[in-house]
């Protein structure tokens, strides 16, 4: 088994897990602040769908644009790695 391939698959995982909630939360934040005035999480709880689904569409919209920012850090990661016999903590720093 190819450790190498591991290693990328879960970089590139923590990566994107890490920077999407990151902007799902600064998004969400400003929007409630500037746009909507109120909280999202109180007018869901009311049930207004119409706010589940801006929600939603907003989530999926943002992972979109997470995933190919951060595609340049994985195929430099990956060139790096061509090189090499094994993988250290210095490569990643």
């Amino acid at each position: 088994m190819d450790f190498k391939i591991i290693f990328l698959a879960t970089y590139e995982m923590v990566l994107s897990i890490a920077f999407g909630l990151l902007t799902i939360f600064l998004v969400n934040k400003v929007l409630n602040w500037t746009l909507l005035n109120s909280d999202s999480e109180n007018a869901l709880a009311k049930g207004n769908i119409a706010v589940g689904i801006f929600a939603g569409t907003l989530v999926v919209c943002i992972l979109m644009l997470v995933q190919p920012s951060i595609l340049p850090s994985i195929n430099t990661l990956q060139t790096m790695l061509t090189g090499r016999d094994s993988i250290d903590l210095g490569l990643l720093l």
